[in-house]
């Protein structure tokens, strides 16, 4: 009898480390692989950007406006999670440190709620740096809602982690590849927009990078993240199917938002290329 209850117990412990694991390969896996792309593609893109055009004038052409959003993107979230901002600087370059703007936040470290928010207080400026320059997409070039770029007929759908996972990777995959050829379509490259277009997404993409300190934050609210998402599949694996329909939202969710941050990876990687063939010729 108690050898039956400790086996059913244990078993259920481990289905609940199994559906955590799920969650945060479906919700988060793409996400953060793609926000660690991104953060590469960009620290390029500035590193380059500063040996063609010298840190004093890419600073004042480009660095405000992409210094200003990186802050924002951090700020957001402390408002989002309760943190209390005691002092931001959105730019203001200081060469002895190394920094060119920062957010300083303070929180209760006895709230579950404001620990887990310094994982997207630290990712933050990836998230609201791609979806700032999808919404300037949107605005001055016309690119559609991200569900009209899906084939006909396609279904997302699946019934185990990985064909959730693929089916949210497919949605990622063709939303982004879609906004980006409606960017560069033939009549863009005449409006004066799709160049003031391509300035704010340089300017602002190549800022969404991550510091060491925003790691360090992310890494410290992920762990109470993922002990919050233990407890609640704890408390509701018994109802059967309802982490697996949570999921499969949280999957197409961030199908979308991984769109995004796709899309200003891909835009930036081009910019990566023009910058780097522009050094060269430079050279010779």
């Amino acid at each position: 009898m108690i050898a039956n209850i400790f086996t059913v117990l244990l078993q259920y412990v481990w289905d609940v480390i199994q559906m955590t694991f799920s969650f945060l390969v479906i919700s988060l896996g793409p996400m953060m692989l793609l926000a660690f792309v991104m953060n590469f593609i960009a620290g390029k893109v500035e590193k380059n950007s500063y040996r063609l055009m010298g840190p004093k004038i890419y600073l004042r052409v480009f660095g405000g406006l992409g210094t200003a959003a990186h802050e924002l993107g951090h700020a957001f979230f402390c408002k989002v999670f309760g943190h209390k901002i005691t002092e931001m600087k959105l730019f203001s370059p200081d060469p002895a440190k190394g920094t060119l703007g920062y957010v300083n936040h303070a929180y209760n470290p006895k709230s579950r709620y404001q620990q887990i928010g310094n994982f997207f207080i630290g990712i933050g400026p990836v998230i609201t740096g791609s979806l700032v320059i999808y919404l300037f997409a949107a605005l001055l070039i016309g690119v559609q809602p991200p569900g009209t770029y899906l084939p006909e007929g396609y279904a997302p759908a699946g019934e185990g982690m990985w064909q959730i996972l693929g089916s949210a990777l497919q949605t990622s995959w063709y939303t982004a590849i879609g906004a980006f050829s409606d960017i560069f379509s033939g009549e863009n490259w005449s409006s004066v927009w799709f160049y003031i277009f391509l300035y704010l997404v340089f300017a602002i993409g190549s800022s969404v990078t991550l510091s060491g300190a925003d790691l360090q934050g992310a890494k410290k609210g992920f762990t109470y993240l993922v002990i919050f998402i233990l407890v609640f599949n704890g408390v509701t694996l018994w109802l059967g199917d309802f982490m697996y329909d949570v999921s499969l939202f949280f999957a197409r969710i961030t199908g979308f938002m991984n769109a995004y941050i796709l899309l200003a990876a891909l835009l930036n990687l081009m910019f990566l290329v023009i910058i780097g063939g522009l050094a060269q010729l430079r050279r010779r």
